[in-house]
């Protein structure tokens, strides 16, 4: 979910995951889950951006957070965009 936020706002290239930490706080089996994710900053070629992922009774189950930056990879017909 943070790669989501953060490939938002890059819409010309390929955002690469620089660093990554999730928490998993509780099994899960069964039931619905929700997932939230916001970008907390984004600035030149770096964005962090996280995430939380809630259970059937609303309770915590994970949470992620991580540190995206834009690469010089433009997106393109050329490389299959």
């Amino acid at each position: 979910m943070p790669t989501t936020s953060a490939n938002s706002l890059v819409i010309d290239a390929f955002v690469l995951t620089a660093n990554f930490t999730i928490h998993l706080l509780q099994p899960v089996s069964e039931g619905r889950l929700l997932a939230k994710g916001r970008t907390i900053k984004a600035g030149g070629r770096q964005t962090l951006a996280e995430a939380q992922l809630y259970g059937p009774r609303n309770e915590l189950l994970a949470h992620g957070i991580g540190t995206y930056v834009r690469s010089r990879i433009a997106l393109g017909p050329k490389i299959g965009y």
